[in-house]
Parts: C-alpha cells; structure tokens; sequence
C-alpha cells in the first residue's frame, strides 16, 4: 500500500498514537481518504510537507549533534583515564623495579651476611680447637710438671733423710767428746 502525506486539522487519538492539529504524517492512502472524508485531515501542501521535513532533519539533526557532543565528551573522559591510567601503570613498573632492586639488594646483603657467618663459624671452630690443642698440651706440661714436682721432693725427701742421720752423729760425736 501506498502512503501519503496529510496535515491533521482536528486532534485525535489512538491506542499508539496522538495527532494535534498542523501536524503532517504519513497514512495509508485508504486511512487518509477516510480521515479526510471524516473531516480530521486534509491533503498536506508540498510547501508545509517540506517544512514539516525541514523540522524533522533539524530535530533529528540536534539530536545528532547533541549524541556527537556526548560522544565526543565521553572521549575525552576516557582519554583522560587513560592517561591516569598509564599514569599509575608507569608508577606500578616504577615501584615493582625498586621493590625488586631492594629485594635483590636485601637477598646479596644476607648472603653477604650468610657468607660472614660461614667464615665465623669456621674461624670459631678452627679457634676453638687451636685452644683445645693449647688447652691439652698445657695439661700435658702441667702432669708432666707434676711428675717432675714429685720426683723433685722425693729427692728432697731422701736427701733429708740421708743427711738426718750424719747430722744427727756428727752432733753426737761432739758430745761424746766433752764428757
């Protein structure tokens, strides 16, 4: 079916649509010739079909314009998070470069330190044992002192002894001699 251009020259109304007067639609040509006939309608002129359209383009054309500026806007709102965004990730790579300098740097100082106490341990231990050979060969010369200490005053011993008896007839013997 054909459709048609018509001005509504009374309001109506319907389940799906409203129509005030001065407004151009399309009907079917059956429709319009009804509407015309019932006095709603009349065959719209070419001069208000145009400006009618010219209304149209221009309401849709603001529209346009207006979704346009939105879209331009949302464009620069999310240039602008993308910016924060590569802002932050160049602040994350930044952090995560000195978080593993410090870790690597943390990781040399304990093996560093690990290293150390390695040596001390083996210079505690190497140490310790040159003491403990000290230590066993002092006690070695302190027996064997003793043993010398020993000998030595049984000697004394026996000296004494041998010399008491002389000593004791020599101081008899001028005794003896005054009686």
């Amino acid at each position: 079916m054909a459709t048609v251009k018509v001005k509504i020259i009374s309001s109506i109304a319907g389940d799906n649509y409203s129509y005030a007067p001065g407004d151009i639609i399309d009907l079917d040509e059956a429709i319009a010739q009804a509407w015309q006939e019932a006095g709603l309608s009349t065959p719209a002129p070419d001069g208000e079909v145009a400006a009618a359209q010219i209304e149209t383009l221009t309401a849709q054309l603001a529209d346009a314009t207006g979704a346009r500026d939105g879209l331009a806007k949302a464009k620069s709102d999310l240039e602008g998070q993308l910016a924060n965004a590569k802002a932050e990730k160049a602040g994350a790579i930044a952090d995560k470069v000195l978080t593993k300098k410090a870790a690597d740097d943390a990781q040399a100082a304990l093996s560093a330190a690990q290293k150390a106490a390695s040596d001390a341990a083996v210079k505690t231990a190497t140490d310790l044992a040159a003491v403990s050979k000290e230590r066993d060969d002092f006690k070695t010369q302190a027996d064997e002192l003793g043993k010398q200490l020993a000998d030595a005053l049984a000697q004394i011993e026996t000296l004494k002894a041998a010399a008491t008896p002389a000593a004791t007839t020599t101081t008899a013997a001028p005794a003896a001699a005054q009686q």
